[in-house]
């Protein structure tokens, strides 16, 4: 401390930061709201909504669905790149005085598009590059640039170019980006993707930690298609089915209202085997292109579906209940 003439100078900037921290307003804030939102592609005949959800502060939203059903375009529209057909996307928590001034919102909103673009130089150059675009002085650009790489485990990646890094060190590197400026709101678009299952769980419990922080909560909205480890962290989920909202509202009230239970299960049995083995005990039996899913009665509890299955010498890799996770959603008409 006493070799570096600006210890002083940083110092005081931490105060500062934690000061902004400590008036942080209660995590349950309102950080964006959409009403009624729907985006018309005339040309195409698509239409993504109406989507009418509110995203609040350390709270994380799964946005679940098959490819091409809208995710995407809810995400760009919620993020302002693009427009609205008809409905509305507010920030209460952003846009508190009056009129609405998109430039201030946009700067607290961070957002990872599903291809991630290319940085040139140096990835410490572009995080302080990035902090200063957000208003960061700096000695705060310092403060938070270190917060960040920290968080991320970035410190011995700061050197390298971006061409030098892992799919999930630029994923990393893409994130603390988007969070030197402090957002409020972070829009994160199929992240997991080209990450292995160990990549994935850390990267998605470090979002977590980030979203439900103390003195700095976030809205958070991600999409995926690596449904497990999302619904492990996720406090809400809206899955979209052909632009439609199928489902949306806490992870915990999946399939309450179901009116039969879904077993997923894994055995090298042909379809008519299974059928005849199981088919006169349960509703339905049909294969999704990886796995036999069973539909049984709500009677049938999942003890009540293993022994079935030992009793009719069904031998299984795996057999899970996904009544009321998130991948059953996918499996309703």
């Amino acid at each position: 401390a006493h070799e570096d003439a600006h210890t002083d100078e940083k110092l005081q900037a931490k105060k500062r930061l934690f000061a902004r921290f400590r008036r942080e307003p209660s995590k349950q804030e309102t950080i964006c709201r959409v009403e009624k939102l729907e985006k018309r592609f005339p040309r195409s005949g698509f239409v993504m909504g109406p989507v009418s959800f509110g995203f609040h502060a350390g709270e994380i939203t799964a946005l679940v669905g098959e490819n091409a059903h809208g995710k995407t375009t809810l995400l760009r529209t919620v993020t302002g790149e693009l427009h609205p057909s008809s409905g509305s996307v507010a920030f209460p928590a952003l846009s508190r005085g009056p009129g609405f001034h998109w430039a201030a919102v946009k700067q607290k909103i961070g957002y990872l598009p599903q291809k991630l673009p290319d940085w040139h130089g140096s990835l410490a150059d572009t995080l302080y590059f990035q902090a200063a675009l957000r208003g960061l002085n700096p000695a705060e650009n310092e403060t938070q640039i270190q917060y960040s790489v920290a968080r991320l485990d970035l410190a011995e990646h700061m050197k390298k170019r971006w061409s030098e890094l892992s799919g999930g060190f630029q994923l990393r590197f893409a994130l603390a980006q988007a969070l030197v400026g402090r957002p409020r709101l972070l829009v994160l678009d199929e992240p997991l993707a080209n990450l292995d299952p160990k990549a994935q769980a850390a990267l998605l419990w470090d979002i977590r930690h980030l979203a439900k922080s103390v003195h700095s909560s976030m809205a958070v909205l991600i999409s995926s298609q690596a449904l497990n480890p999302l619904e492990e962290i996720s406090d809400n989920v809206i899955f979209l089915k052909n632009g439609q909202v199928a489902f949306q509202g806490p992870t915990g009230e999946i399939g309450a209202e179901r009116k039969f239970n879904l077993y997923e299960c894994d055995t090298s049995l042909n379809m008519s085997v299974l059928q005849e083995r199981i088919g006169h005990q349960v509703q339905e039996i049909k294969h999704n292109g990886v796995y036999y899913i069973i539909s049984t009665p709500l009677t049938i509890s999942y003890p009540d579906m293993l022994q079935l299955l030992k009793d009719a010498d069904v031998e299984f890799t795996h057999c899970r209940d996904i009544g009321r996770k998130a991948m059953g959603l996918f499996e309703r008409d």
